[in-house]
Protein backbone atom coordinates (compact mmCIF):
# COMPACT_ATOMS: atom_id res chain seq x y z
CA UNK A 1 0.00 0.00 0.00
CA UNK A 2 0.90 3.92 0.89
CA UNK A 3 3.44 2.75 3.37
CA UNK A 4 4.96 0.69 1.13
CA UNK A 5 5.68 2.61 -1.39
CA UNK A 6 6.54 5.33 0.72
CA UNK A 7 9.29 3.05 2.51
CA UNK A 8 10.66 2.26 -1.13
CA UNK A 9 10.93 5.77 -2.15
CA UNK A 10 12.96 6.19 0.85
CA UNK A 11 15.31 3.59 0.25
CA UNK A 12 15.84 4.51 -3.43
CA UNK A 13 16.76 8.23 -1.97
CA UNK A 14 19.24 6.43 0.33
CA UNK A 15 20.52 4.54 -1.73
CA UNK A 16 21.21 7.32 -4.47
CA UNK A 17 22.38 9.73 -1.53
CA UNK A 18 24.76 7.30 0.31
CA UNK A 19 27.47 7.42 -2.07
CA UNK A 20 27.46 11.47 -2.52
CA UNK A 21 27.37 11.61 1.47
CA UNK A 22 30.50 9.65 2.13
CA UNK A 23 32.41 11.54 -0.80
CA UNK A 24 31.31 14.45 1.12
CA UNK A 25 32.49 12.96 4.29
CA UNK A 26 35.48 11.52 2.84
CA UNK A 27 36.78 15.20 1.39
CA UNK A 28 36.36 16.89 5.01
CA UNK A 29 38.16 14.18 6.50
CA UNK A 30 41.16 14.91 3.58
CA UNK A 31 40.81 18.97 4.94
CA UNK A 32 40.98 18.13 8.78
CA UNK A 33 43.65 16.01 8.10
CA UNK A 34 45.84 18.56 6.04
CA UNK A 35 45.20 21.33 8.77
CA UNK A 36 45.68 19.21 11.71
CA UNK A 37 48.95 17.62 10.66
CA UNK A 38 50.26 20.87 9.57
CA UNK A 39 49.49 22.21 12.75
CA UNK A 40 50.71 19.11 14.94
CA UNK A 41 53.97 19.66 12.81
CA UNK A 42 54.57 22.91 12.46
CA UNK A 43 54.11 22.81 16.61
CA UNK A 44 56.70 20.18 17.04
CA UNK A 45 59.53 22.52 15.54
CA UNK A 46 58.04 25.81 16.98
CA UNK A 47 57.34 27.13 13.58
CA UNK A 48 54.04 28.83 14.68
CA UNK A 49 54.35 31.15 11.80
CA UNK A 50 53.83 27.54 8.70
CA UNK A 51 50.61 27.36 11.00
CA UNK A 52 49.39 30.75 9.92
CA UNK A 53 50.73 30.52 6.34
CA UNK A 54 48.87 27.29 6.10
CA UNK A 55 45.45 29.04 6.87
CA UNK A 56 45.93 31.66 4.20
CA UNK A 57 46.96 28.79 1.89
CA UNK A 58 44.15 27.14 2.65
CA UNK A 59 41.61 30.29 2.49
CA UNK A 60 43.36 31.04 -0.84
CA UNK A 61 42.51 27.65 -2.15
CA UNK A 62 39.08 28.19 -0.48
CA UNK A 63 38.50 30.98 -2.74
CA UNK A 64 38.88 29.72 -6.44
CA UNK A 65 37.73 26.25 -5.32
CA UNK A 66 34.27 27.09 -6.10
CA UNK A 67 35.43 27.83 -10.01
CA UNK A 68 36.08 23.70 -10.37
CA UNK A 69 32.95 22.66 -8.19
CA UNK A 70 30.59 24.91 -10.79
CA UNK A 71 32.17 23.09 -13.90
CA UNK A 72 30.96 20.00 -11.89
CA UNK A 73 27.66 21.10 -11.28
CA UNK A 74 27.39 22.54 -14.55
CA UNK A 75 28.16 18.63 -16.29
CA UNK A 76 25.72 17.23 -14.17
CA UNK A 77 23.10 19.59 -15.21
CA UNK A 78 23.55 18.90 -19.03
CA UNK A 79 25.60 15.58 -19.62
CA UNK A 80 22.03 13.93 -18.95
CA UNK A 81 20.40 15.93 -21.24
CA UNK A 82 22.58 14.98 -24.07
CA UNK A 83 23.04 11.56 -23.30
CA UNK A 84 22.28 8.51 -25.74
CA UNK A 85 18.75 6.81 -25.57
CA UNK A 86 20.00 3.15 -25.31
CA UNK A 87 21.73 2.27 -22.03
CA UNK A 88 24.24 -0.16 -21.78
CA UNK A 89 23.94 -4.38 -21.56
CA UNK A 90 23.58 -3.25 -17.41
CA UNK A 91 20.75 -0.45 -17.71
CA UNK A 92 23.87 2.53 -17.09
CA UNK A 93 23.50 5.38 -19.58
CA UNK A 94 26.34 5.25 -22.18
CA UNK A 95 28.21 8.73 -23.17
CA UNK A 96 27.06 9.26 -26.37
CA UNK A 97 28.74 11.79 -28.79
CA UNK A 98 26.25 14.89 -27.76
CA UNK A 99 26.90 14.23 -24.37
CA UNK A 100 30.83 13.76 -24.90
CA UNK A 101 31.14 17.37 -26.39
CA UNK A 102 29.86 18.29 -22.99
CA UNK A 103 32.12 16.41 -21.58
CA UNK A 104 35.03 17.46 -23.67
CA UNK A 105 33.99 21.34 -23.13
CA UNK A 106 33.59 20.92 -19.24
CA UNK A 107 36.96 19.67 -19.72
CA UNK A 108 38.54 22.68 -21.73
CA UNK A 109 37.07 24.99 -19.66
CA UNK A 110 38.56 23.40 -16.70
CA UNK A 111 41.83 23.55 -18.03
CA UNK A 112 41.66 27.51 -18.85
CA UNK A 113 39.66 28.28 -15.54
CA UNK A 114 41.75 26.33 -13.58
CA UNK A 115 44.79 27.83 -15.32
CA UNK A 116 43.53 31.42 -14.45
CA UNK A 117 42.77 30.15 -10.38
CA UNK A 118 46.67 28.90 -10.59
CA UNK A 119 47.75 31.62 -11.54
CA UNK A 120 45.53 34.38 -9.77
CA UNK A 121 46.33 31.65 -6.64
CA UNK A 122 50.40 31.89 -6.91
CA UNK A 123 50.09 35.55 -6.98
CA UNK A 124 48.32 36.60 -4.14
CA UNK A 125 51.10 35.02 -1.62
CA UNK A 126 54.06 34.74 -3.81
CA UNK A 127 53.98 38.74 -5.67
CA UNK A 128 52.33 40.21 -3.51
CA UNK A 129 54.57 42.46 -0.97
CA UNK A 130 55.11 40.81 2.32
CA UNK A 131 53.42 43.42 4.05
CA UNK A 132 50.01 42.47 2.28
CA UNK A 133 49.37 38.93 3.46
CA UNK A 134 51.73 39.37 6.42
CA UNK A 135 54.17 41.39 8.40
CA UNK A 136 56.46 38.75 9.63
CA UNK A 137 59.45 37.94 7.25
CA UNK A 138 59.18 34.23 8.16
CA UNK A 139 55.59 33.80 7.33
CA UNK A 140 56.14 35.81 3.87
CA UNK A 141 58.87 33.18 2.72
CA UNK A 142 56.68 30.31 3.91
CA UNK A 143 53.98 31.52 1.61
CA UNK A 144 56.38 32.24 -0.91
CA UNK A 145 57.88 28.75 -0.58
CA UNK A 146 54.21 27.15 -1.03
CA UNK A 147 52.85 29.27 -3.51
CA UNK A 148 53.30 26.80 -6.34
CA UNK A 149 51.89 24.13 -4.40
CA UNK A 150 48.94 25.88 -4.40
CA UNK A 151 48.46 27.06 -7.61
CA UNK A 152 49.10 23.15 -8.98
CA UNK A 153 46.49 22.17 -6.23
CA UNK A 154 43.95 23.93 -7.55
CA UNK A 155 44.72 24.03 -11.44
CA UNK A 156 44.54 19.76 -10.82
CA UNK A 157 41.37 20.22 -8.80
CA UNK A 158 39.15 21.63 -11.33
CA UNK A 159 39.36 19.42 -13.74
CA UNK A 160 39.11 16.41 -10.84
CA UNK A 161 35.64 18.47 -10.59
CA UNK A 162 34.83 18.60 -14.10
CA UNK A 163 35.42 14.11 -14.17
CA UNK A 164 33.47 14.03 -11.09
CA UNK A 165 30.63 15.50 -12.47
CA UNK A 166 30.65 13.57 -15.49
CA UNK A 167 30.63 10.52 -12.95
CA UNK A 168 28.04 12.05 -10.97
CA UNK A 169 25.56 12.61 -14.46
CA UNK A 170 26.40 8.79 -15.39
CA UNK A 171 24.79 7.14 -12.37
CA UNK A 172 28.40 5.61 -11.16
CA UNK A 173 28.71 7.69 -7.34
CA UNK A 174 29.32 4.41 -6.18
CA UNK A 175 32.60 4.27 -7.83
CA UNK A 176 33.23 7.48 -6.85
CA UNK A 177 32.43 7.18 -3.26
CA UNK A 178 34.74 3.69 -3.50
CA UNK A 179 37.72 6.27 -5.01
CA UNK A 180 36.93 8.95 -2.39
CA UNK A 181 37.00 6.46 0.55
CA UNK A 182 40.52 4.76 -0.54
CA UNK A 183 41.80 8.21 -1.34
CA UNK A 184 41.32 9.49 1.94
CA UNK A 185 42.12 6.71 3.70
CA UNK A 186 45.84 6.38 2.25
CA UNK A 187 46.37 10.29 2.48
CA UNK A 188 44.93 10.57 5.99
CA UNK A 189 47.92 8.33 6.60
CA UNK A 190 50.52 10.14 4.99
CA UNK A 191 49.43 12.89 7.13
CA UNK A 192 49.87 11.08 9.98
CA UNK A 193 53.00 10.20 9.08
CA UNK A 194 54.31 13.88 7.78
CA UNK A 195 53.11 14.87 11.31
CA UNK A 196 54.88 12.36 13.55
CA UNK A 197 57.55 13.29 11.45
CA UNK A 198 57.58 16.90 12.35
CA UNK A 199 57.84 17.72 8.40
CA UNK A 200 58.07 21.20 6.98
CA UNK A 201 54.70 22.81 5.52
CA UNK A 202 56.14 22.04 1.83
CA UNK A 203 55.98 18.16 2.55
CA UNK A 204 52.57 18.45 3.97
CA UNK A 205 51.11 20.41 0.76
CA UNK A 206 52.97 18.38 -1.67
CA UNK A 207 50.91 15.15 0.12
CA UNK A 208 47.91 17.23 -0.75
CA UNK A 209 48.85 17.87 -3.86
CA UNK A 210 49.80 14.46 -4.81
CA UNK A 211 46.59 13.38 -3.26
CA UNK A 212 44.77 15.98 -6.07
CA UNK A 213 46.91 13.85 -8.69
CA UNK A 214 45.91 10.51 -7.22
CA UNK A 215 42.58 11.33 -7.85
CA UNK A 216 42.72 13.12 -11.39
CA UNK A 217 44.47 9.97 -12.49
CA UNK A 218 41.40 7.81 -11.22
CA UNK A 219 38.48 9.83 -12.47
CA UNK A 220 40.35 9.84 -16.05
CA UNK A 221 40.55 6.13 -16.27
CA UNK A 222 36.66 5.99 -15.04
CA UNK A 223 35.64 8.13 -17.45
CA UNK A 224 37.33 6.48 -20.59
CA UNK A 225 36.10 3.54 -19.44
CA UNK A 226 32.29 4.47 -19.10
CA UNK A 227 32.94 6.49 -22.29
CA UNK A 228 33.26 2.96 -23.96
CA UNK A 229 30.26 1.56 -22.92
CA UNK A 230 28.24 -0.06 -25.62
CA UNK A 231 24.50 -1.05 -26.52
CA UNK A 232 23.44 -4.30 -25.96
CA UNK A 233 23.88 -5.22 -30.17
CA UNK A 234 21.70 -8.47 -29.31
CA UNK A 235 18.55 -6.94 -27.80
CA UNK A 236 18.95 -4.12 -30.11
CA UNK A 237 18.25 -6.61 -32.84
CA UNK A 238 15.94 -8.07 -31.42
CA UNK A 239 13.84 -4.97 -30.94
CA UNK A 240 14.64 -2.42 -32.91
CA UNK A 241 11.41 -0.36 -32.23
CA UNK A 242 11.28 -0.47 -28.30
CA UNK A 243 13.85 0.89 -25.84
CA UNK A 244 13.47 0.41 -22.25
CA UNK A 245 15.23 2.55 -19.87
CA UNK A 246 15.52 3.15 -16.06
CA UNK A 247 14.12 5.99 -14.70
CA UNK A 248 15.92 7.80 -11.66
CA UNK A 249 11.74 8.52 -10.55
CA UNK A 250 11.02 7.31 -7.22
Amino acid sequence: GAARDALRRVRSLFALGLPVLVTLLNKCAVLAALSAATSVAAASRGAFHEIAAHQILLGVYFVFAPVGDALSQTVQTFVPRALDDDDDANGRPRLGKAARAVVDGALRASLALGALDAVLAYGLPALLPATALASDPALAAALASNAHLLALALLVHAACASLEGTMLALRDAPTLSAFYTADALLVCLAFAALAAAAAPLTAIWTAFLAYQLLRLAQFALRVAALAARRPPQQQQQQHPFITVKPSLAF
